[in-house]
């Protein structure tokens, strides 16, 4: 419980430190920031870069449209052989006629 307790306050201390480190850090920023800007106050006056610049909308480049016969072919094939492979399954389970010596088979 003591080991506990000690560190839950260190944790703190540590937290609290490092807060305050910002919080100068902040501080110290602010302040340079002020000391420089004194003489100008408020926003700098924008202008365009360019006063007789004309901009033109974007015109985006299209894709082509992708050609998918090849792939719709590969399909086909495939599903053609496993029927085909079905069917010569499903034949090979079907008894053979019977054959007769001298007699031709057709």
């Amino acid at each position: 419980m003591n080991l506990l307790l000690k560190a839950a306050l260190a944790l703190v201390v540590g937290a609290a430190a490092m807060a305050g480190a910002q919080h100068a850090w902040v501080g110290a920023i602010k302040q340079q920031v002020l000391a420089q800007g004194t003489h100008q106050r408020g926003l700098p006056v924008m202008k365009p870069a360019f006063t007789d610049m004309k901009i033109a909308p974007v015109v985006m480049p299209k894709m082509p449209p992708i050609d998918t016969r090849a792939a719709q072919a590969a399909a086909i094939n495939s599903m053609a052989r496993q029927i085909d492979l079905q069917i010569r399954n499903a034949n090979s389970y079907v008894p053979q006629p019977k054959t007769f010596p001298g007699m031709p088979r057709r």
